[in-house]
């Protein structure tokens, strides 16, 4: 199958690199996520609550919702951290792509071959960053790019609504296929997320762009 891709472009000051990152995956892992899963028998199951918190960005003018869940904000932040980190030496014009995949895993058709893994849905935010003549000039930015994250947020849930294909929900012995479950919080569909630069963005899979986002704010 082919993964459904999505992209944001951005312009982005260093000192926010991170909280770019970290307020639109906290979004898409909200929203690819459950309470833990709770199985009675091999199909009989109820989900617990999934708690969530209010956050205000320190450096843009942005408030988003993730999920209650130190560990998972912990990884996040550490994945932010390591982007820009990579992206302040990236040789190309600061210029870098971070992915957060989703994927499911299959069995193989034969016993020994053990799974394949299938991703099924890919997000993608690329940055460059950028430098200010005036800190006039930064404002000026710095209040566009909130509005902007904002509308972002907002098209991630609509996109997310409206998207075609989720895995089906999993027998008990299956449930490690479909989401992650070394939360002891939370239950995110199976993820990963890397980052790529030097407009080398290319992916282990076959992919379709649905949609293509760019933001060009004069500086």
């Amino acid at each position: 199958m082919n993964a459904r891709s999505h992209c944001f472009s951005l312009n982005v000051d260093e000192s926010c690199a991170d909280e770019v990152v970290l307020s639109l995956f906290h979004t898409l892992l909200f929203h690819r996520a459950t309470g833990k899963f709770k199985y009675h028998k091999e199909e009989n199951y109820s989900i617990g609550s999934l708690g969530f918190v209010d956050t205000d960005c320190r450096n843009i003018d942005v408030t988003y919702v993730r999920a209650a869940s130190a560990q998972l904000d912990s990884m996040l932040r550490e994945e932010a951290a390591a982007f820009r980190s990579d992206l302040s030496k990236a040789p190309n014009k600061y210029v870098g792509q971070i992915h957060l995949e989703f994927f499911e895993k299959r069995r193989g058709r034969w016993p020994l071959r053990g799974f394949d893994v299938v991703p099924w849905e890919i997000w993608s935010v690329e940055m460059n960053l950028v430098t200010f003549r005036s800190e006039s000039e930064r404002e000026i930015f710095m209040n566009k790019l909130g509005s902007s994250i904002i509308d972002k947020i907002i098209q991630i849930a609509e996109m997310i609504a409206s998207c075609e294909y989720v895995p089906k929900t999993p027998i008990c012995s299956d449930l490690d296929l479909v989401f992650d479950t070394s939360y002891p919080d939370i239950q995110p569909y199976l993820h990963r997320i890397y980052h790529t630069f030097g407009g080398d963005n290319r992916q282990p899979v076959r992919s379709t762009v649905s949609r293509l986002f760019k933001e060009t704010f004069p500086i």
